[in-house]
């Protein structure tokens, strides 16, 4: 079995112990104690790795603890120093090149320039998130982003259509 680590943290808000996997954006569990939680994140990370395996479907290779591996950044002004280096993941704009670089879950961003193109799509009628997708990727400057993003969306609706 690989090694993913679990992040447990207490949530206020819904009143029990919250556990992530960082490498595996959305497979969450949670517990009343923190016992509890850590056993449902086990159970939950054995079902995906046995359901991925069962697929053929490659996971995230887990994040490593290393004795000389860098601090994350734990404030916004470093998170915004961090975030210059990266680029938009739709149109590869670098931060420079961007007015504004947001990032999200699973280092994933998206510049300005993006983002007024999908508030537009959607405001033309287009709604389906494959349909923005391939409309974003044909802002890169690479040619093979298009056909990049297509292969992806494909394989997506392959493993949907698998569960």
């Amino acid at each position: 079995m690989l090694r993913y680590s679990m992040l447990i943290q207490w949530s206020n808000t819904d009143n029990t112990y919250i556990v992530t996997v960082p490498e595996l954006p959305g497979c969450k569990a949670h517990g009343d104690t923190y016992e509890e939680a850590s056993k449902h994140g086990r159970e939950v990370l054995e079902q995906l790795l046995e359901g991925s395996e069962k697929l053929e479907m490659p996971l995230p290779e887990p994040r490593l603890y290393e004795e000389e591996q860098v601090e994350k950044p734990t404030t916004r002004q470093d998170v915004f120093n961090v975030s210059q280096a990266n680029s938009c993941s739709f149109c590869e704009n670098i931060q420079e090149q961007a007015q504004q670089l947001t990032a999200g879950p699973g280092n994933v961003n998206i510049c300005n320039d993006c983002v007024d193109v999908c508030r537009k799509l959607m405001e033309s009628g287009i709604h389906n998130f494959d349909d923005v997708r391939i409309e974003l990727a044909k802002r890169s400057p690479r040619k093979e982003k298009v056909e990049e993003v297509q292969k992806h969306i494909e394989k997506m609706k392959e493993i949907r259509q698998r569960w």
